[in-house]
């Protein structure tokens, strides 16, 4: 065994050296061609080296990129706009931002809000009316004028 396992080392070390006086020619036959080294087109293959989530955070970031891009020129344009508007005493749009947070409620807290806001209207009508009609009764009282609870019993 010993003798087998020394004749296949020299034939590895005899294909090792066929190897590189065939790369070795290549290399010179390829000079007068201007053909670039293998090495040279590795870099281009890095991505399958990769793990999918490398190569997808990867490809993202560079599929956002003009997203990032245009959306920093439009800030910026914004932010520009605001700063101009500062003389002209123009209010900025984040002013009307509130008006949209109904946006963020469930439809109960909306409707309740909403229905608040309606019965407000009539709940400040009816107590300015009583408050007039209080005033009046307090003014006839010197008059003499009888109290309307007189006329409608079921006032009193």
């Amino acid at each position: 065994m010993n003798e087998s396992s020394k004749r296949l080392g020299e034939v590895q070390a005899s294909a090792e050296l066929q190897v590189k006086v065939m790369n070795d020619r290549q290399a010179a036959a390829d000079v007068w061609r201007s053909v670039k080294p293998e090495a040279v087109f590795a870099p281009s293959l890095a991505q399958d080296n990769k793990d999918y989530p490398e190569w997808l955070k990867e490809y993202n970031t560079k599929t956002m990129d003009t997203a990032a891009t245009a959306e920093a020129a439009r800030q910026a344009e914004v932010e520009g706009e605001e700063a101009s508007n500062v003389w002209r005493g123009v209010k900025s749009n984040k002013v009307f931002a509130p008006s949209l947070a109904q946006d963020n409620k469930d439809y109960p807290e909306w409707l309740k809000e909403y229905n608040t806001k309606t019965t407000d209207t009539s709940t400040a009508a009816e107590t300015q009316r009583q408050s007039e009609v209080d005033g009046e009764q307090a003014s006839n009282v010197w008059r003499g004028v009888k109290s309307n609870k007189v006329f409608n019993p079921s006032l009193a």
